[in-house]
């Protein structure tokens, strides 16, 4: 399409009676060519806007709601910042020299991320971790390839009492899908330290109307009132 403008420039320009030169710009001088910006507008019906989702670099749950640690520390009360969602396919590491943070890590890969009030949606390549997120991240690119991400980041309160701190501190959790264990509890109830979740009630066949296939009666209130609770979901804390 830009080549298509380019025509349409070159056309108005050639069009001109003083033009003049085998490169087929104008002569300087007075002419009766169009303007310079009625050019470019009828370049411009030829061009086409950018197609596709921006991908953003620089990711970070302190991106997602730069006022949350500010918050946290002010109010003493946990603030959200976001969700990042996806899969990291590697780890680049920069020496920090030309940066005033000192050594860090950018984790490559491909990622959906929703700021604390959900106002936008974002698709990053690149993005970065706080403590014990990022060593977790780390380890399993390093040992498998990819590494899924499903993360919650929050802004605490620094309570340590630490000297030169900022007085809050970024926790990521991990967001595991609903009914779906982590290889750990999975481990803990095969070793007898956790039950196992309760699966959910089975309804038989001679429980429903076979006519309307409605509950039996009192069956509803029944099975409203024996449904099993969520699966508790193992959280991942990131280190300050």
């Amino acid at each position: 399409m830009r080549a298509a403008a380019g025509d349409v420039l070159d056309s108005i320009f050639r069009s001109s009676k003083h033009a003049a030169g085998p490169d087929g710009f104008p002569c300087q001088g007075k002419t009766d060519m169009p303007s310079k910006q009625t050019a470019n507008n009828d370049a411009e019906e030829l061009l086409q806007s950018p197609e596709g989702l921006e991908l953003k670099g620089n990711l970070s749950f302190s991106r997602l709601n730069p006022l949350a640690g500010e918050l946290a520390r002010d109010t003493k009360q946990p603030q959200l910042c976001g969700w990042i969602t996806g899969i990291a396919y590697a780890i680049v590491h920069d020496d920090g020299k030309n940066s005033q943070y000192g050594p860090f890590n950018r984790i490559i890969g491909e990622f959906f991320a929703l700021p604390w009030n959900r106002s936008v949606e974002i698709t990053a390549t690149e993005m970065f971790l706080p403590g014990t997120a990022e060593r977790f991240v780390i380890a399993a690119v390093e040992k498998g390839g990819t590494c899924p991400i499903r993360f919650e980041g929050w802004a605490f309160p620094d309570t340590s009492g630490r000297k030169g701190g900022t007085g809050y501190v970024y926790k990521v959790f991990l967001r595991q899908p609903p009914g779906v264990l982590s290889a750990a509890r999975r481990m803990a109830i095969e070793c007898g330290i956790i039950d196992a979740p309760l699966p959910p009630p089975a309804l038989a066949i001679e429980e429903m109307d076979p006519e309307t296939g409605e509950l039996a009666d009192g069956l509803a209130e029944l099975l409203k009132g024996s449904a099993r609770k969520p699966v508790e979901q193992p959280e991942d804390v990131a280190a300050e």
